[in-house]
């Protein structure tokens, strides 16, 4: 499955002149369990005054002094977007996800690796800086459905880059 997704991206990348968005960005997150977690994600698709599609690549990490939980995360994502008000777009969005989730026990390094599809519910606020970049602050929830995270939650900063 993850040379499937791997090929979808690079054909999308191939066709970067119809490509209208790509961002880049971080994000602080919570699973179901507490455990503080950081992301990073990256973003390609099509976007106009009204809506973006586009394909995300998540990496969120939580850990603590029993385990590490790496969670790398494929989707497929939707955002509604509202009526621009001065520089500002506020916006609703979801997605589904296949999810990647390594978890590593620190006593003795056993590792297991399983994988999973979700969604994920998102909504936020574009604030435009020029006519090619803006920058993307929002809130996100992950269902997850795995034993040790049922579903996870957090901020997000994006710069984006637009065409």
């Amino acid at each position: 499955m993850n040379k499937i997704v791997i090929l979808c991206l690079l054909i999308s990348i191939s066709y970067a002149e119809t490509l209208r968005y790509a961002s880049l960005g971080f994000g602080s997150y919570q699973n179901s369990f507490n455990r503080n977690g950081f992301e990073l994600k990256s973003d390609i698709g099509l976007k106009d005054e009204f809506s973006k599609i586009y394909i995300t690549m998540d990496y969120i990490f939580f850990s603590d002094k029993y385990k590490d939980i790496d969670l790398l995360m494929y989707s497929i994502n939707y955002d509604k977007l509202f009526k621009k008000r001065y520089k500002h777009i506020p916006y609703i969005g979801g997605g589904l996800n296949y999810i990647n989730i390594k978890e590593t026990l620190l006593s003795n390094d056993n590792k297991s690796l399983v994988h999973r599809l979700g969604f994920n519910i998102k909504s936020g606020l574009i604030y435009e800086i020029s006519n090619n970049f803006s920058l993307n602050y929002g809130f996100q929830y992950v269902y997850v459905d795995y034993k040790n995270v049922h579903n996870t939650y957090g901020g997000f900063i994006n710069i984006e880059f637009n065409r």
